[in-house]
């Protein structure tokens, strides 16, 4: 099943070459051949779309860096935050610069406190995490050229589909934190400790619940398209 999963997401956009990384550091941790279904989906992924990506040809414009380094603080960093909806009343409020201030302020400050009570292993994971994010969102914002430099409205974010991983990576380092500091050896379970646990998972659950519960589900462009099973049916 974990073959199959990494095929379908590889062979069906040539982006996900940028999880090189990732494969290649999996391989690093699990060297084990029977450990390897995940790596062999993705190579497989990879041959389906070795014929696509060589007839693709032509002329091919590049956006903007400093748009794409806009793109990011705008639609990860305070996205992650505020979420998108608040965000939005955030930027109308002071404006788009200090708004991505605030939301790169967040993120900093929760990935301090990740690293500082997490450890080693922790600091390995929030680096990681943080640079894929960025890989994940800059270089297919710099390939699709409008992307970056296309104004965004409350129906219609530009992207957003670039921005989703990098914002679950943040929020995983947030987790990941909390479950090292919860985890912490020497630590004894008294009363009072289930209370500093009881409050560090309420404050977890809610600073990741501002973006998920504003975000969730709102109007958006599409909203008055056909549902999906309408229009496959439709189809002969």
């Amino acid at each position: 099943m974990a073959g199959a999963i990494a095929f379908a997401a590889m062979a069906s956009n040539i982006l996900n070459l940028l999880y090189l990384p990732l494969v290649a550091a999996r391989l690093l941790a699990l060297p084990r051949a029977k450990e390897q279904a995940v790596t062999s989906g993705w190579l497989a992924g990879i041959l389906y779309q070795t014929p696509a990506a060589l007839r693709s040809h032509g002329p091919h414009r590049w956006g903007s860096v400093p748009a794409v380094f806009h793109f990011y603080g705008q639609h990860v960093l305070l996205a992650f935050a505020a979420g998108w909806r608040l965000a939005l009343r955030l930027q109308s409020a002071v404006g788009v610069p200090a708004g991505i201030a605030v939301g790169a302020s967040v993120v900093v400050v929760v990935v301090a406190w990740a690293a500082w009570r997490g450890g080693a292993r922790v600091r390995v994971f929030a680096v990681t995490a943080l640079t894929m994010g960025m890989i994940l969102t800059m270089v297919p914002a710099l390939i699709r050229f409008w992307v970056a430099s296309a104004a965004s409205t409350d129906l219609w974010v530009p992207g957003s589909r670039y921005t989703a991983s990098a914002i679950l990576l943040i929020e995983a380092i947030a987790i990941v934190g909390a479950d090292a500091r919860l985890r912490r050896p020497g630590l004894r379970p008294g009363p009072g400790d289930r209370g500093w646990r009881g409050a560090t998972i309420l404050l977890l659950v809610a600073g990741l619940s501002i973006g998920w519960s504003t975000s969730f589900h709102y109007p958006n462009l599409r909203s008055a398209s056909p549902p999906w099973s309408q229009t496959h049916r439709s189809r002969p």
